[in-house]
């Protein structure tokens, strides 16, 4: 046997010993005060209530500061599932990641100073979208807190959308992201007015759209648009959750939006990931992997 076969056989066994022992944890399933903070965007005080629908996704530890390890945001959809895009939820393999490296932080909205309402809560569960580790669309996830959470004034469920999207509506995006292109984070959650374009006006700015996308941005304002850190996180229009932050491809780019997972489109798949039916999503991703180095020695 040569040694690159030797290396690929590790490699398997490697990825395969990281899906045994988290199996029972990791699931993929198929189917006014007004401050320059999101880039360009604004902290208005009426809005902040919006926070108590959401999540600070962040890794295991700090490393210098409470809040430093903040990554990532999400929604409170029910007392256990928070929804957040897939890209915040696997590795680099685009494998779910083991629900121990995840704090989910609720009840706050500054991001480095905890409050009487901040809980750190752990995560048992981690439910990504097969189509994304597969093929990179339906950026959508899931994942199940390890107790149910107890509701309060800055703890609070947010419904999922009933309707399509309200094309051509002024939507608002929420998020402890970066300030501008490779600035710092927001200490307090701020948001961005923005336009949701039309699929039509979708597809020409993104030429690698795909059904279940949606696009917002402001051609006038080109510097508004969620950032680093933001993606998970909501866009409300007309007060209602809508879709989660996928791609910040804009991040104050002139025309080019970013791009958003619309939860309507995705509806059934929540609904069937949050009933367990993902049972064989282990299974699956042993396939995936085997394929991947069978391809490998056929080349060789």
């Amino acid at each position: 046997m040569s040694k690159v076969n030797v290396l690929l056989i590790v490699f398997v066994l490697l990825q395969l010993t990281q899906l045994s022992s988290a199996s029972a944890k990791n699931l993929t399933a198929q189917k006014g005060d007004y401050r320059f903070l999101v880039a360009g965007g604004l902290r208005v005080p009426e809005l902040l209530n919006y926070t108590r629908f959401m999540v600070s996704l962040r890794l295991r530890t700090a490393t210098k500061y409470f809040g430093d390890n903040h990554y990532c945001a999400g929604v409170i959809i029910s007392y256990r599932w928070i929804v957040s895009s897939a890209q915040c939820l696997v590795y680099i393999t685009k494998l779910p990641r083991r629900p121990r490296t995840i704090i989910a932080v609720i009840g706050t909205m500054n991001r480095i100073r905890r409050s009487p309402t901040t809980r750190l809560m752990a995560v048992d569960r981690v439910v990504v979208n097969l189509n994304f580790t597969l093929y990179g669309t339906n950026d959508i996830g899931l994942i199940r807190l390890m107790s149910p959470l107890v509701l309060n004034a800055r703890v609070q469920i947010m419904a999922l959308p009933t309707e399509p999207p309200p094309y051509g509506s002024r939507c608002i995006v929420l998020g402890w992201g970066r300030l501008y292109n490779n600035g710092p984070y927001a200490a307090m959650i701020s948001q961005v007015d923005l336009l949701l374009y039309s699929e039509e006006q979708c597809q020409k700015a993104h030429p690698r759209y795909t059904p279940g996308d949606l696009c917002a941005g402001d051609k006038d304002k080109y510097d508004h648009d969620p950032c680093s850190g933001d993606s998970g996180g909501p866009l409300i229009c007309n007060d209602k959750l809508v879709a989660v932050v996928s791609w910040t491809l804009g991040c104050g780019q002139l025309d080019v939006p970013s791009l958003y997972t619309d939860l309507y489109h995705n509806r059934e798949w929540i609904k069937a990931a949050m009933e367990g039916q993902c049972s064989l999503s282990v299974l699956i991703e042993f396939k995936i992997l085997m394929i991947i180095y069978l391809v490998f020695c056929y080349l060789l």
